[in-house]
């Protein structure tokens, strides 16, 4: 078994709280020098690609660092990372001159659980530079009446993708979300609706929409959609991963995938810098074939 992919918590602090985000759990962030030795690990288990994950990952520079730390070392690794957006103006530079490929901005438009809105109009600058930039739309209850307007926005700023996620009660928040923000799965599949009969007016947007595994009635309506590129099933225990994908926390503690993190499932986690690598590929293995829904 080998690993190509990493999907990396980089650190444990956000510039903003939304209350239906499942990065809020506290972790002990691991030192920038351990940082760099993950990094020397990951080079020598010969993953050729890091995706930035986190709370925030452009909270700081550390990822900017990290990847000057790899140059100078000589490591050739594929980046990207996933961002709220905020600061994406305050790194323009960083981004611009570093090796990153892409990123993808979580996006929901200034409604419901945050308190601000993307400047969606500051992204081509980036698609201008070659740097592929992917949309998430957490749908709520205070934004699924504007989700063709975000859709319209994204056509306009010739922005290639888009994903459609609801927010649903699931892992350690799962009480506060479904008290506030969660979408029940009746208004989630009218938002799908409206978005086939809007599709014809963004034909050059790839729009792909993850259906939570206890969504029945709309797994079996979405399946046979013609419009939908790409249909990704979110159970609350169980979650489709690569099987040549592992994650690390913000501790450095290694999981088979982001959602059995989220959701409490470490029976088969270890700690990445203190384990053995065949053994942490043991670990991950067990994860993949006993705990997630692997797909090639």
């Amino acid at each position: 078994m080998r690993i190509s992919s990493v999907k990396w918590e980089i650190n444990d602090t956000c510039n903003l709280h939304c209350k239906y985000c499942m990065a809020e759990r506290g972790s002990e962030e691991l030192s920038f020098n351990a940082k760099c030795a993950v990094i020397d690990k990951l080079h020598t288990m010969e993953v050729k690609h890091i995706d930035f994950f986190g709370k925030e990952p452009l909270f700081n520079d550390d990822i900017f660092k990290l990847m000057r730390y790899s140059q100078s070392n000589k490591y050739k690794f594929l980046y990207t990372f996933i961002t709220n957006g905020v600061n994406l103006k305050h790194f323009e530079k960083d981004i611009l001159s570093s090796p990153i490929s892409g990123f993808t901005v979580s996006y929901d438009g200034g409604t419901g659980g945050r308190d601000f809105v993307v400047d969606l109009e500051y992204l081509p600058i980036f698609v201008r530079n070659n740097i592929s930039v992917e949309i998430t739309v957490d749908v709520h209850t205070g934004n699924a009446n504007k989700i063709c307007e975000f859709l319209q926005q994204f056509e306009d700023l010739r922005l290639t993708s888009a994903y459609i996620n609801p927010i649903t009660p699931i892992g350690d928040l799962a009480e506060s979300i479904k008290n506030n923000d969660s979408i029940s799965s009746e208004k989630y599949i009218e938002v799908i609706e409206e978005i086939i009969r809007y599709k014809n007016k963004v034909p050059n947007l790839d729009i792909y929409v993850y259906i939570p595994f206890d969504y029945p009635k709309i797994i079996k309506e979405i399946l046979l959609l013609p419009i939908v590129n790409k249909v990704n099933f979110l159970p609350d225990d169980k979650c489709f991963a690569g099987v040549d994908s592992m994650f690390i926390s913000s501790s450095g503690i290694v999981y088979g995938c982001v959602n059995t993190y989220y959701n409490g499932i470490d029976k088969y986690s270890c700690d990445f810098l203190n384990t053995p690598i065949p053994d942490i590929l043991t670990s991950i293995k067990a994860t993949k074939y006993r705990q997630c829904v692997v797909r090639p």
